[in-house]
């Protein structure tokens, strides 16, 4: 579920993960003929049919709906929502903490009544941008995000200028121990790989 990304960019950033080509290159359409031949190859490499895009939800109840329809329809493994911020409540609330609130809840219900994992990205607070790695405080406009989720994956970039070098915090796990990871990220190919 993207509320921020058309479809074709989406599959766009996919096919240059998989093509290896640029994914500027990709959404310029300024090809090469040998890059041409690798993103149809990385294309024919997409999941297909067991890969939907939905751009219409713009509520927690609307996501739920496509999810039962995707399920009865032939099955579902996984949703994605990007980002938690962007979807609406769905109903009158007096503040947006309570609206995030209700979307977080609505989310989690969702992940136990289908039995899958939702997998939602969220915004952090502007005090995230200080120097040192995020904390569950700063997940924005909600304490709810936090208590909802069984895990909570916390994306550091120490010196984001100087090196592709990320860290990926598991800050919050309801069935095991926290830790991080050392990554490494490509922007061109939009790709995040482990540090040997």
């Amino acid at each position: 579920v993207s509320l921020e990304m058309s479809a074709d960019e989406l599959i766009g950033r996919m096919v240059a993960r998989k093509s290896g080509v640029s994914s500027h290159s990709i959404s310029t359409h300024r090809l090469t003929e040998a890059e041409l031949g690798h993103v149809v190859e990385g294309f024919h490499l997409l999941p297909g049919e067991q890969f939907t895009v939905c751009t219409t939800a713009r509520t927690a109840a609307d996501v739920r709906r496509e999810a039962l329809r995707m399920r009865a329809k032939g099955g579902l493994d996984l949703i994605v929502v990007d980002y938690l911020q962007l979807l609406e409540a769905g109903c009158r609330t007096s503040n947006r903490v309570e609206a995030v609130g209700i979307i977080s809840r609505t989310l989690q219900k969702l992940a136990s009544e289908l039995k899958i994992p939702v997998l939602t990205a969220s915004q952090l607070n502007r005090a995230s941008e200080r120097n040192d790695a995020p904390r569950l405080s700063d997940l924005r406009e909600s304490g709810s995000i936090e208590q909802d989720a069984d895990a909570v994956l916390l994306l550091h970039a120490p010196n984001e200028k100087e090196a592709p070098e990320r860290e990926l915090i598991l800050a919050k796990s309801r069935h095991g121990r926290c830790g991080g990871l050392k990554l490494m990220f490509s922007g061109e190919r939009m790709l995040f790989t482990e540090v040997a």
